[in-house]
Formats: structure tokens, sequence, C-alpha cells
């Protein structure tokens, strides 16, 4: 459900419906982020990051670590008009599950 005013939109997101269609919460958030900077931007191709915890990196005992092992990846979305929202997720899903497998490799090595 959606209600707009001029100045926000308020969104109501069934997350056990999206689960039983195979899509993550993380994803719905990243698509509804990438559907937010679309409407502002007025383009249907958007770049954004999407930051990460970096408690998955393998390095030994990370999850003890104390401090921030943060990281970003880059999402790029093509929203295209003529698919429905459950495409759109989808796509949105399998691009952010290419980008993750990336996401540990240093600047030295890009």
């Amino acid at each position: 459900v959606v209600s707009r005013s001029k100045y926000h939109i308020n969104v109501e997101v069934n997350f056990e419906r999206l689960s039983n269609q195979g899509i993550t919460a993380a994803s719905a958030f990243i698509f509804s982020w990438g559907l937010v900077l679309s409407k502002h931007a007025a383009t249907n191709d958007v770049l954004f990051d999407c930051i990460n915890t970096g408690r998955d990196i393998p390095v030994d005992n990370i999850t003890d670590m104390i401090g921030m092992c943060i990281h970003s990846v880059p999402i790029r979305m093509t929203l295209d008009k003529s698919s429905n929202l459950l495409q759109c997720l989808k796509q949105c899903q399998a691009k952010y599950g290419q980008t993750v497998h990336h996401s540990t490799i240093g600047l030295r090595e890009i």
C-alpha cells in the first residue's frame, strides 16, 4: 500500500509474502532505495552504494574484532517499466547477489 503526499511516501511491505516468492528483506530495501533515487533523479538508471557490515570477510576471528569493518558494494539498477514489481525485485536481488561476491576485493586488486 502506497500513499503519497508532497514531501513523503509511506509504504507497507508484506515481508512474509515476499519471502514466499524468494525475495529477501534486504533485496526489498535495496530495491526501495533504488526506486526512491530513480524517482528523485527522474531516471530509470541509478547507481548507488550498499553498505555491508564486513563481518563476513574471510579473516580469522573477524566476529570478535572491535570497530568498524564496513565496506560498500555498488548497485546499479535499471528499472524496466514493462516489468511487474516481482520481476523488478527478482532482478534487483540477482544483481545484488552478483556484486556481493566482489565485496571483499581490495582496491589494490581492482
